[in-house]
């Protein structure tokens, strides 16, 4: 039974998102005793066509080893002129990606912290021609269980950090200093004078005609009715201007964002006009305002907007967040710094395996190991 479940694993791990897991799969594959080599065959074939050219020269070295002994046991990997499976690519799917991974079975055998090293306090399998199973690691960690007997993490032993930097043409490109867009447009001799309406029922009204109807320069009277000192007024027209998704908008919203007498509602609404856009913003003028709010809530949705805008310029920046007193800010970071794969923080995230908050200390091992640092691979296992 529990040989069947093996095969089925390695046959799920040939379809991972993981490069090297498939290379490890298709070894695993042709060394199984108990299955026919047509069979074995007929689950490589496909691989053939994968994206990886790693993988696909290895699947075909291995049908041709089958092809050549009917036995079903080719010699080792290891012996043979093989090619060498290419590491895993930076870029690496979303959590509920990841998350669809096959998972080994409580009794298959513990993965292996490093492909040079056994696995800790793991037994060898039962059978010596078959290497162990190595299952994928979930991207999500949940409700943490504390394992005595694992070594605490040391620094890096046995593979140093990556910190070559990213050809340019696989980064989107963005300008150091973006244009702003301007508000040309005129405003409607015939729309009323909004000095002369005090009625906060009229306001409302007028803030609905203005986007729903779109007449010339609504865009310019709602941001002036964003700061209007009536709360509902202000807070109803920028939730007109967020649902508008005009281009003109978002650069206008950071000059708001820098007056510290907005209530947080106002300013959360704002936070939420320019993280929905993919327009460039002054990176220089987020970061005064990053560094001075208070707000921890848009300060942890603030740090998005800034790397997005500022990418390696704003790596001091992000340093400061890295280390900021509020978990919320410290994990976000590491999100952002994964998502647009910022270099330059590796070392800052490194201290972030020790920290006393879940969800930074998942977020920061996630990122480590899909960039090679495989020592980190050990603080996922004991939050496991």
């Amino acid at each position: 039974m529990i040989n069947k479940k093996r095969q089925e694993l390695i046959i799920q791990n040939l379809r991972s998102i993981s490069a090297e897991v498939r290379c490890m799969s298709i070894e695993q594959l042709v060394n199984l005793p108990a299955m026919p080599v047509s069979e074995k065959i007929s689950c490589l074939e496909p691989v053939l066509k994968d994206s990886d050219e790693g993988v696909r020269n290895l699947a075909a070295t291995m049908i041709k080893k089958l092809q050549g002994d009917g036995s079903g046991n080719p010699a080792p990997v290891a012996s043979s002129p093989g090619p060498v499976p290419s590491p895993p690519p930076l870029n690496v799917p979303s959590p509920s990606a990841a998350m669809a991974e096959p998972v080994a079975p409580p009794a298959a055998p513990a993965f292996v912290a490093t492909p040079s090293r056994p696995a800790v306090n793991s037994p060898l399998p039962s059978s010596s021609s078959a290497p162990p199973i190595v299952p994928e690691l979930p991207s999500i960690v949940k409700s943490p269980v504390p394992a005595p007997g694992v070594p605490a993490f040391a620094g890096p032993a046995s593979k140093p950090l990556q910190t070559a930097t990213v050809p340019a043409g696989n980064r989107p490109s963005r300008p150091v200093v973006p244009t702003a867009i301007e508000l040309d447009d005129p405003v409607d001799p015939s729309l009323p004078d909004l000095k002369k309406v005090t009625d906060i029922g009229s306001l409302l009204q007028h803030i609905k005609t203005l986007s729903t109807q779109k007449p010339s320069g609504h865009v310019t009277l709602l941001l002036q009715l964003a700061r209007h000192v009536m709360e509902e007024v202000a807070l109803t027209a920028l939730q007109a201007l967020f649902n508008l998704k005009d281009r003109r908008v978002p650069a206008q919203i950071p000059p708001m964002l820098a007056e510290e007498q907005y209530s947080s509602q106002r300013r959360f609404l704002m936070l939420k006009i320019i993280m929905e856009t993919d327009v460039d913003l002054d990176y220089a003028a987020l970061e005064s305002i990053l560094l001075k709010e208070k707000d921890v809530i848009v300060k942890s949705g603030l740090v998005k907007v800034f790397a997005r805008s500022s990418r390696e310029q704003g790596v001091g920046t992000l340093v400061k967040c890295l280390e900021d007193e509020d978990p919320r800010v410290r994990a976000n970071t590491v999100e952002v710094i994964e998502e647009q794969n910022i270099r330059g923080c590796e070392q800052n995230i490194v201290a972030l395996l020790e920290d006393p908050e879940n969800r930074v200390k998942v977020n920061a091992a996630k990122y480590l190991v899909k960039n090679g640092y495989q020592q980190a691979f050990l603080t996922l296992r004991t939050m496991l």
